[in-house]
């Protein structure tokens, strides 16, 4: 199999490094006439020099390279190159050009081709950055490269609920308070009254650590009387009292601090070039293609392309879209007022069965397990 794709990735190499321009610039011939290097295959009249193998070998991944450096590894190559070249040749004596699907591939490989080495290079070559645009965009961007203070804590929730009212909730609260104060300093203590008492499932799988987070003001995905109530604690161990949100009551556990960083112009400065860069590099490319255009008198009909069919099986049309999420999920809202899926476990064993499809994948791996609570706020 893997022998298969690389002759069909050199062949796919041939019909786009092989070409001779026409007298308009569009006609290919694959194989033009060698004058120059030692003949090391023929067929049909035609014959590979080893100046024109070199050409394959010069445009693979340098480790792939050294990988075929020595002889044997050399031979077995170069063999691929040369009967990619055969059946490229024989494709064409049996109509292959003829065919409009591997024309498209033809041409889409030559417009990859250009974009990616002549366009490239042309563009690679006016792309300049100032220092004056740098101190400009670091002035424009300074949030994106600081990181607010953070908190971790952990917490109890006494949740409010049909069977158990408010002041039911924080009767049962205040117990637990009262509890989680006199044993207050001893060793486990505090995650053995979470494992008691806790409401919040997601969170007391992890002794009530619910992470690090920052302000509502600064993008913190928790409530904002959860987050007020943890910032306003000062040491590591300190305890609130209780705390109030539409969920319930929570006794909350400072467990963890970090100070606001700000970076400065110089520690991004490289960044910020490359996003600069990459920023122009995306306008030029675009430019480039408006002139192409003008260049050409390129012009199109929206009308016949909206008319253009497309052949979809019933099993994708009834297929959910991306973006649309799955039947059922219920929409909730993270700290910075964006929508988040909630799915129950078949819609996520699903989602796993489709993300993680292929052989020797699937089993568990890449999907993490969000903690529930504390909810975060709808703005």
């Amino acid at each position: 199999m893997k022998k298969v794709l690389l002759v069909l990735f050199l062949i796919a190499i041939s019909l786009v490094g092989c070409n001779k321009a026409g007298d308009n610039g569009t006609n290919l011939n694959l194989f033009p006439a060698t004058k120059s290097g030692k003949v090391i295959a023929s067929f049909d009249g035609l014959t590979i020099t080893d100046e024109y193998v070199e050409s394959y070998l010069n445009q693979l991944n340098p480790y792939l390279r050294n990988r075929y450096s020595d002889p044997e590894k050399k031979k077995e190559l170069v063999d691929r190159i040369v009967e990619g070249e055969l059946l490229a040749y024989y494709a064409m004596k049996e109509g292959a050009a003829t065919d409009k699907v591997l024309l498209t591939k033809i041409k889409s490989n030559i417009a990859r081709f250009y974009m990616g080495s002549v366009l490239k290079n042309k563009i690679e070559k006016e792309i300049k950055v100032t220092p004056a645009e740098i101190k400009e965009y670091f002035k424009k961007n300074t949030a994106k490269y600081t990181q607010p203070a953070k908190v971790k804590t952990s917490h109890i929730l006494v949740k409010i609920t049909d069977a158990r009212d408010e002041a039911a909730a924080k009767k049962l609260a205040g117990k637990v308070y009262g509890e989680v104060m006199t044993s207050k300093g001893k060793a486990q203590s505090f995650v053995k009254l979470v494992q008691k008492y806790s409401d919040d499932a997601g969170s007391k799988r992890r002794g009530g650590d619910v992470g690090y987070f920052a302000t509502v003001a600064n993008g913190g995905r928790m409530v904002k009387e959860f987050t007020e109530a943890s910032f306003a604690l000062k040491d590591i161990g300190d305890i609130s009292a209780l705390v109030k949100t539409q969920y319930g009551f929570h006794i909350i556990k400072l467990t963890g601090k970090k100070e606001a960083v700000v970076k400065n112009i110089n520690d991004v400065e490289k960044r910020i070039e490359s996003a600069l860069k990459a920023d122009k590099r995306k306008e030029a490319y675009k430019t480039a293609l408006v002139d192409i255009k003008k260049r050409t008198n390129f012009k199109i009909d929206e009308a016949a392309v909206q008319a253009i069919k497309m052949d979809i099986p019933d099993e994708v049309k009834n297929a959910p879209k991306m973006g649309e999420g799955m039947k059922g999920a219920r929409p909730q809202m993270n700290g910075q007022g964006k929508p988040q899926l909630k799915l129950n476990k078949d819609q996520i064993k699903k989602m796993q069965e489709m993300r993680f499809n292929k052989k020797g994948q699937g089993k568990g791996k890449g999907m993490r397990r969000m903690a529930p609570a504390p909810k975060a706020q709808e703005k």
